[in-house]
């Protein structure tokens, strides 16, 4: 037990490493949406749990993760998390990393669109929406070929990184 900020960072480093269970299974064994849906939902509670540090209030967002920036955006950030970069370096691998976070951010039905219409890692949605077809997120192709799910991805492994040092981060 501990305050809402820790209990937060505490799921979502546990969605994460069953995220990295799963990127690394087959698709002949596991679909992309699955770890793709624990890694937006362990990025989801890691901006919460930053959120909740100096803010109690309720978050009934999905959308978080441009949370962060004013703390990710600072020098004494780059220090914390131990980064051999140079300030310039860090700002231009953080604007990557910042819209890969948001392209996977927007894979929740919620944050996507507010139509059936929308790829997403929940729900199955229409192609076209005016078609009659749909598809389920477990068989959209896209998900299995998305370059998040590498185990090198610079953005899953800031993410990792951002969890270990949290304390650390101003």
């Amino acid at each position: 037990m501990g305050t809402r900020s820790e209990e937060f960072l505490a799921q979502a480093r546990s969605d994460f490493e069953v995220f990295r269970r799963l990127a690394v299974l087959p698709r002949d064994e596991i679909a992309g949406c699955h770890p793709m849906h624990y890694l937006q939902m362990a990025i989801e509670e890691f901006c919460k749990a930053l959120k909740y540090r100096d803010d109690d209030g309720t978050i009934h967002l999905h959308s978080m993760v441009d949370t962060p920036n004013n703390v990710l955006r600072n020098k004494d950030c780059l220090k914390a998390l131990g980064y051999g970069w140079k300030w310039k370096a860090y700002c231009a691998r953080l604007t990557h990393i910042m819209a890969v976070l948001r392209g996977v951010e927007c894979l929740h039905p919620s944050v996507a669109q507010p139509t059936d219409a929308a790829p997403n890692l929940e729900y199955p949605w229409a192609l076209p929406p005016s078609s009659g077809d749909w598809t389920a997120p477990s068989r959209h192709a896209a998900f299995d070929r998305d370059p998040v799910l590498g185990p090198s991805c610079l953005a899953t492994s800031f993410v990792e990184r951002l969890m270990d040092r949290f304390c650390q981060l101003p």
